[in-house]
């Protein structure tokens, strides 16, 4: 450094100039200050400009820059650099002061939310608690069941999240008769849409019309008494008290009941089965081929013997 002093010296005094000289200790001509040397960083630089941060009114009467911690000042890291961890104005660095400093993800000079920049100086996105942009609500938290799920938007019907206490379901979809509807409801029996496994839904729990309280349709064995049956016993035999097409028994129906001692599916009163009974001598009706005559009593002398047989 003296070196230079003594080379600038002597290239003036050889030119036969005082012009003023940067580093003489001496300010002159344009010089605002000369500390005797021609080091940065010192407050004078060197080229013997000021280097103090007076612009706000200055940082106390110490130099900004110089490392060293004067009055007025909050920091002073030696550099006049504006992103680090000391302002250029020797200011510690605060969210709002326009200057993007270390830890910030931006700063727009104000400490305003929802202008892009959040009054913390970070990057506004879904879940940090302030309405932005696009935005319709913002609980500052990402759950997805709440009123507001994790893509900032009203919680609804159809968005695919199940919201908690209000919605029992949510798929996502439009499809009516899948495992959710699309009033986000689970399906059941009588909401009156055909879901998988119902045969019918009548939008009613009424049993004993065309679809049952189970949404299946109506049939004979079912144990459900529907319109047209006269009796439904919930099974198919056919000799109990309901036949298998769900109707009473009655005599001549072909179908030999429980109740019935025969039933040939006539009423003719002169074969084996007479009235769901078989056919005998006494009962007064001559049974064809078998007896001569029948009289319906048990006189032998009156002209039809006790064994149904003609006398003189």
């Amino acid at each position: 450094m003296m070196a230079r002093r003594l080379a600038l010296l002597t290239i003036l005094v050889v030119a036969g100039c005082d012009a003023a000289v940067c580093g003489d200790g001496v300010i002159e001509g344009t010089e605002s200050c000369d500390d005797g040397n021609l080091d940065d960083g010192d407050g004078c630089s060197s080229t013997c400009g000021s280097e103090t941060c007076d612009a706000d009114g200055g940082c106390g009467d110490g130099t900004c820059g110089d490392g060293v911690l004067d009055p007025g000042e909050e920091c002073d890291d030696g550099n006049l650099l504006d992103w680090d961890r000391c302002t250029p104005d020797c200011r510690e660095p605060r969210c709002g002061d326009g200057v993007l400093s270390a830890g910030e993800r931006c700063d727009d000079g104000n400490v305003v939310d929802g202008d892009g920049c959040d009054s913390n100086c970070s990057i506004p996105v879904c879940g940090d608690g302030v309405i932005e942009g696009t935005e319709q609500c913002d609980d500052g938290n990402t759950e997805t069941n709440d009123a507001c799920p994790a893509r900032c938007r009203l919680a609804r019907c159809g968005d695919g999240f199940v919201q908690r206490g209000v919605e029992p379901c949510d798929d996502g979809n439009g499809v009516n008769a899948d495992e959710c509807t699309n009033a986000c409801e689970l399906p059941v029996c009588g909401d009156r849409i055909l879901h998988r496994d119902e045969q019918c839904d009548d939008g009613n729990l009424i049993d004993d019309d065309d679809c049952t309280n189970t949404c299946q349709l109506g049939s004979c064995g079912d144990g459900i008494l529907q319109w047209g049956e006269e009796c439904d016993d919930g099974n198919l035999a056919q000799k109990d008290e309901c036949t298998n097409a769900c109707t009473l028994p009655t005599c001549g129906d072909g179908v030999h009941s429980i109740s019935e001692a025969c039933d040939d599916s006539n009423t003719v009163t002169s074969d084996a089965c007479i009235s769901c009974v078989p056919a005998r001598c006494g009962d007064g009706h001559v049974w064809r081929e078998n007896e001569e005559c029948d009289d319906g009593n048990d006189i032998d002398d009156d002209g039809c013997s006790n064994s149904c047989a003609s006398r003189p």
